[in-house]
């Protein structure tokens, strides 16, 4: 799981769309899955909204960026880019050259 955590202040009321747009991972009938999009209202004057996502098997379709953005009243407020890769496989020799051996 990956995400990020906004703060608004003084918006209380007001909507807050947000979208996730991911590598091009098919759907089950092998199509292009869209963007994925919502809006929230924000509860009060002092709100916290966490946007995220999380990987699923097959992992090797999902890997690639991840860009996550939130506008408010037509202006993106954040907008954060996640690279999502497979970690290197490290050899025992990888391993020790790291710890200056």
């Amino acid at each position: 799981e990956f995400g990020l955590i906004v703060n608004i202040k003084k918006a209380k009321g007001e909507k807050l769309h947000f979208c996730i747009y991911h590598p091009d991972i098919p759907n089950e009938e092998g199509d292009v899955m869209p963007p994925f999009e919502g809006v929230e209202y924000i509860k009060d004057n002092d709100w916290h909204f966490y946007l995220g996502d999380t990987l699923w098997e097959p992992i090797g379709n999902k890997l690639g960026p991840w860009r996550m953005t939130l506008t408010l009243n037509n202006k993106i407020i954040a907008d954060k880019t996640f690279n999502v890769a497979l970690e290197a496989q490290q050899t025992e020799v990888d391993f020790w050259k790291k710890r200056g051996y």
